[in-house]
C-alpha cells in the first residue's frame, strides 16, 4: 500500500523533513501495519535527525518510535492482537529499523501495548513513554523509598511530570527545580513537595535545609552546565547517584573529583531503551504503568497537539524547551 511519510535523506535542521509518498509492504511475520492516529514525540528524534542521537541515523529514514494507532492488518504468527484493535506503540526498536512518523506505520508485534479507552489517542500518546522512562530510572534502577529524598530536574515536560508521580507513588520525598517562579505552582500542583527556583535560591542551601544536611540520595537529571556541576559536588549525598537521562543545555559540564571520590557519588547514564530493547522487561514495565493508571498516579499531560503538516514546528517547539507536558503529532482525527 501507499502512505505519507516523513521522511530525511540528510540530517540538519528543520528543513531536511520532507513529506512523501512511500510504499508499505505487506507486515512480515510478528509484525503489525497501523494507521497512525498520533505519535508521541521526543527530543531524541530532534537529536536523531541532526546525526548526533545514541542511534546511528542511517539515511534515508523516516523517525519516531512511539505512537497510538489502529490495527489494519497483523502478520503472520502474531497472536494477541488483530484488524480493528487500538494499540500503543511503545519505543522498543531503533528508528533506523522502524519509524512511526507517517500517516501507516510497520511496527513488531512485540512493542504493541495496551490503549487506554477512557482517553483520546493523543492523551495515551503522551503518558507510556514518559512513564516508563520515569520507571526505569527510578523503581528499576534507584529503588526509591519511602525515606528517600529524590530531585528532579527539570521536571515540567513530560518525563519530568512522569516523575513526579512515579516517586510520589514509591512515598519519597519530592523536589523539583525550575529557573524561574513561572512553573513553580504547576509543580507544586504536579504532586513537587519542595520547588527550588535557581535563579533566585542556590540550590546547594535550599537542598541542605530540605534534608537536613544530607542532600537528596537520587538526583534525576536531564541537564548540562553549572547546575550539574553543583549536583555532583555537594547536593547529592554521600553514595548517592545522579541519573542522566539527556543533555539538554549541551552546555560543558566540569566534574568536581575530589567530590566525587571522596563522596562517593555515582553518575548513571539511562536511556529507557535499556529496558525496552529486552522483551523479558516489557511485561513489568506495561503492568507498572496499566496499574498507575488505575490508582490514578498517572494522567494525561499533553502539552501541545500539532497537525500532522507541521512536523517543522514542532521540532521547533521541543528545542525551545519552554514544554510543560507532552508534545503530540495529530496524524488522523
Amino acid at each position: 500500500m501507499q502512505t505519507t511519510a516523513i521522511m530525511m535523506h540528510e540530517t540538519g535542521g528543520t528543513d531536511v523533513l520532507k513529506y512523501e509518498t512511500v510504499d508499505l509492504p505487506n507486515p512480515k511475520e510478528d509484525e503489525l501495519l497501523i494507521r497512525v492516529d498520533a505519535v508521541g514525540l521526543g527530543f531524541g528524534e530532534v537529536l536523531y535527525r541532526m546525526g548526533i542521537y545514541v542511534q546511528q541515523t542511517v539515511l534515508p529514514t523516516s523517525l519516531g518510535n512511539y505512537a497510538v494507532g489502529v490495527v489494519e492488518q497483523a502478520g503472520p504468527g502474531v497472536t494477541g492482537w488483530k484488524a480493528g484493535d487500538r494499540v500503543t506503540v511503545l519505543p522498543t526498536f531503533e528508528m533506523n529499523t522502524y519509524s512511526v512518523y507517517g500517516k501507516h506505520a510497520i511496527v513488531p508485534a512485540s512493542s504493541a501495548a495496551p490503549y487506554f479507552e477512557q482517553w483520546t489517542p493523543e492523551e495515551n500518546a503522551g503518558i507510556w513513554m514518559q512513564a516508563i522512562t520515569a520507571y526505569g530510572a527510578l523503581i528499576h534502577y534507584a529503588k526509591i523509598q519511602s525515606d528517600d529524598f529524590v530531585l528532579l530536574t527539570p521536571a515540567s515536560g513530560g518525563v519530568g511530570q512522569a516523575a513526579i508521580a512515579t516517586a510520589k507513588r514509591a512515598g519519597a520525598t519530592v523536589i523539583t527545580t525550575t529557573r524561574t517562579q513561572e512553573k513553580a505552582q504547576m509543580l507544586k500542583d504536579l504532586g513537587a513537595d519542595h520547588v527550588v527556583v535557581t535563579d533566585e535560591e542556590d540550590i546547594s542551601d535550599r537542598i541542605r535545609e530540605i534534608t537536613n544536611g544530607q542532600g537528596v540520595r537520587i538526583a534525576f537529571n536531564a541537564l548540562t552546565g553549572d547546575l550539574t556541576t553543583k549536583l555532583a559536588g555537594d547536593v547529592v549525598s554521600k553514595g548517592g547517584t545522579i541519573i542522566m537521562y539527556g543533555g539538554i543545555g549541551g552546555q560543558e559540564t566540569v566534574l568536581p573529583y575530589p567530590q566525587l571520590i571522596t563522596r562517593g557519588i555515582t553518575i548513571q547514564g539511562y536511556t529507557l531503551y535499556e529496558l525496552t530493547y529486552h522483551a523479558e522487561n516489557l511485561p513489568g514495565l506495561i503492568d507498572y504503568v496499566k496499574e498507575g493508571v488505575a490508582d490514578g498516579t498517572y494522567k494525561p499531560n499533553v502539552d501541545k497537539v500539532f497537525p500532522f503538516e507541521k512536523i517543522a514546528e514542532a521540532h521547533d517547539y521541543m528545542t525551545a524547551g519552554s514544554t510543560k507536558g507532552a508534545v503530540i503529532l495529530q496524524v488522523h482525527n
